[in-house]
């Protein structure tokens, strides 16, 4: 796989930093043309055959995008100048994959650059900036993906692909064992479930969400095996009660999109909702104790800034936070993924 040179300078490194946009949009304009469907399609091809499979009439510059993303490690090229698929592209951007995560695109074309061109902006005001996006809608993307029942399904998918492999983490690292009856609050198509549930068979597991995402998570639930042990209970968190029963109640990157206030609103509800022993279990991206990264969780935090009223936290911060609330005892875990988790008990 062709990689990008280290940089070896500190003016090679900022001129990276600089052009970082470059790798996304050779991203978004090879979906967006086809040629990943098409290199699949055709197998393997020369940029020409490319080009006339997708009706692109200029050889010259698909080659060049098909450059690119040779560079980017996106695809291979051989000897005799035939670009084919590999296991990155294969798996991640090729739609109907388990791990496709192109329902991302749209959300990224349509919302997350406009809105992180008035990052100045968010950083003055200290609130969202949808109302300067042309076209956007003041309560943030999820009423518009939510009324269309495909971009609902493509979102979901991308979410699944990228938190599944965390959840399988997870599911590893945390003794699932005293619990009996699992709640995936704002769970979407549960990845949680479909990792936790399997490696422990005791567990039944409830997915609390607004009433479109019903059908395409028990789609999910059925794909996994798990239709049987999960139910999904319809309803928005704020303003519905909690499904009664569970022992413990999941949050899975849902209170980095929310302000203190809101969070300690759900979290109040849960604890309420708790039986004694029972548990929250908060699955988010974590701070260092310096807040000087992971990358990972400095990106989503500025995403965070300008999309919702939110904020990425530190473990400690979280657990000082439930502590509050009135749970009794508090712990996290830094995971090898992104996603950690941070877990109260009443």
């Amino acid at each position: 796989m062709t990689q990008l040179a280290e940089p070896v300078n500190g003016a090679q490194y900022l001129t990276q930093l600089i052009f970082g946009f470059a790798p996304c949009q050779v991203i978004l304009a090879a979906d967006e043309l086809g040629f990943f469907v098409g290199l699949k399609e055709l197998g393997a091809a020369h940029a020409q055959s490319l080009a006339s499979h997708l009706d692109l009439p200029h050889a010259t510059t698909v080659e060049r995008l098909l450059n690119a993303l040779v560079a980017y490690g996106l695809l291979e090229r051989d000897m005799e100048g035939l670009y084919s698929l590999n296991d990155l592209s294969r798996t991640h951007l090729i739609p109907g994959e388990p791990g496709f995560l192109g329902g991302f695109f749209e959300h990224i074309r349509r919302d997350l650059f406009p809105l992180w061109q008035n990052l100045p902006h968010a950083v003055r005001e200290a609130r969202p900036q949808w109302a300067r996006v042309p076209g956007g809608n003041p309560a943030g993307p999820f009423e518009t993906i939510y009324q269309d029942e495909e971009g609902l399904r493509s979102f979901m998918a991308a979410m699944f692909a990228s938190t599944y492999e965390a959840s399988c983490e997870h599911a590893e690292r945390f003794d699932f064992s005293p619990f009996k009856h699992l709640c995936d609050v704002g769970g979407a198509t549960s990845a949680f479930f479909a990792a936790v549930l399997p490696k422990n068979p005791h567990l039944r597991g409830t997915i609390f969400d607004l009433a479109p995402v019903e059908k395409p998570a028990m789609e999910t639930m059925e794909k996994y095996g798990l239709a049987d042990r999960v139910n999904f209970h319809a309803g928005n968190f704020f303003k519905d009660a909690l499904p009664a029963g569970p022992d413990m109640f999941v949050l899975g990157h849902i209170l980095h999109d929310w302000d203190k206030e809101q969070g300690t609103e759900l979290l109040q509800k849960i604890y309420n909702a708790l039986p004694e022993g029972g548990a929250v279990y908060i699955a988010e991206m974590l701070f260092d104790e310096k807040k000087a990264g992971p990358p990972p969780t400095v990106f989503m935090d500025i995403n965070m800034m300008v999309a919702t009223t939110g904020r990425e936290r530190t473990g400690a911060e979280y657990e000082q936070w439930l502590t509050d609330i009135g749970f009794r005892r508090t712990e996290h875990t830094v995971c090898n993924n992104p996603k950690s988790f941070v877990v109260g008990y009443k």
